[in-house]
C-alpha cells in the first residue's frame, strides 16, 4: 500500500509520454505531452520548463511553454537535440 501526496494542481503518475520520432546523427526531435490535474476555471496560468541533460548533466535542449484555457490541461513540448549521442550495444547512452 502507498499514499502518495500531491498538491491541488499537479502532474499525475503515468501523466508524462515522451517519444523521439526523429533521430540522426545531426539532431534528435523529442516530443514530450505532459498532463496537468486539478486545474479550475480561476487557475492563473501555469508554465513547464523542460530541460534535457546529458550523461555529464549539461543541458543539452531547454524548452519554456504556457498552457492555455484552450490546451485541454496538457502540455506538448518539442525540443531538438543537436549531436546526440546515439545509443549502440557499444556506447548505451539514454
Amino acid at each position: 500500500m502507498h499514499l502518495i501526496i500531491t498538491d491541488e494542481i499537479h502532474i499525475p503518475a503515468c501523466g508524462t509520454y515522451i517519444t523521439s520520432p526523429v533521430v540522426s546523427a545531426g539532431f534528435a526531435k523529442v516530443l514530450l505531452k505532459t498532463k496537468v490535474e486539478g486545474i479550475k476555471a480561476e487557475t492563473s496560468s501555469l508554465r513547464l520548463a523542460t530541460e534535457i541533460k546529458d550523461a555529464a548533466g549539461k543541458t543539452v535542449s531547454a524548452f519554456s511553454s504556457v498552457l492555455l484555457a484552450t490546451d485541454d490541461g496538457q502540455f506538448e513540448q518539442q525540443l531538438i537535440v543537436n549531436t546526440p549521442a546515439l545509443r549502440s550495444p557499444e556506447t548505451p547512452n539514454l
